[in-house]
C-alpha cells in the first residue's frame, strides 16, 4: 500500500528524533526533522482520505457527520462532559480511557439523534434549518399546526 511509506517515516521521526513543533507557541526544534515528518503526515492522511472515499460506509458516514455538523458543535460539549461525569461516577476513577471514549461517540451519536428529531418536526425544522425549511414555514402559514382536544374524564 502507498501509504505504508509515509506512516513509516512520521512515526520513525516522531518517535525516534527530538523533533518537536508547536504552532500555539511558534515553537519548532529540530526543522529538519520536523519538515520531512510533516510532509509525510500530509501525504499519509490525504492517502488515507481517498481510502476512505472508495468505502460506502465509511464515506457514507463522514457525509452524514458533515451534514449535522452544525448540531454536532451546539451539543457535543455539553453532552459530552455529562456522560464523561456519569460514567466517571458509574464506572470508577480508575476507567479514565474508557469513560473519554463513551464521552466521545455519545458526543457524535446524540446530536445526530437531535438533528433527526429536528428533522421530523416542521416548527422545529424552521429555526435549525432556515434554507431548507423554508418551504415547510410556508407550509406551516397557510395550514398552522392546530391544537389537539383534550377530553374530558
Amino acid at each position: 500500500m502507498v501509504w505504508r511509506l509515509p506512516a513509516i517515516v512520521f512515526f520513525s521521526i516522531a518517535t525516534l528524533t527530538p523533533a518537536y513543533v508547536d504552532i500555539g507557541k511558534r515553537e519548532y526544534q529540530y526543522p529538519w526533522f520536523s519538515l520531512p515528518a510533516s510532509l509525510a503526515g500530509i501525504y499519509g492522511v490525504m492517502s488515507l482520505a481517498f481510502l476512505i472515499k472508495k468505502v460506502t460506509a465509511f464515506k457514507n458516514t463522514l457525509m452524514l457527520c458533515g451534514e449535522s455538523s452544525l448540531f454536532i458543535l451546539i451539543f457535543h460539549w455539553f453532552i459530552q462532559f455529562k456522560i464523561y461525569d456519569l460514567s466517571r461516577s458509574l464506572l470508577g476513577e480508575s476507567t479514565v480511557i474508557v469513560s473519554s471514549i463513551i464521552a466521545f461517540i455519545s458526543g457524535a451519536v446524540i446530536p445526530l439523534s437531535i438533528r433527526f428529531v429536528v428533522q421530523k418536526s416542521p416548527l422545529l425544522s424552521i429555526l435549525y434549518f432556515p434554507i431548507m425549511g423554508k418551504s415547510m414555514s410556508i407550509q406551516l402559514f397557510k395550514n398552522p399546526l392546530k391544537p389537539t382536544k383534550r377530553t374530558s374524564d
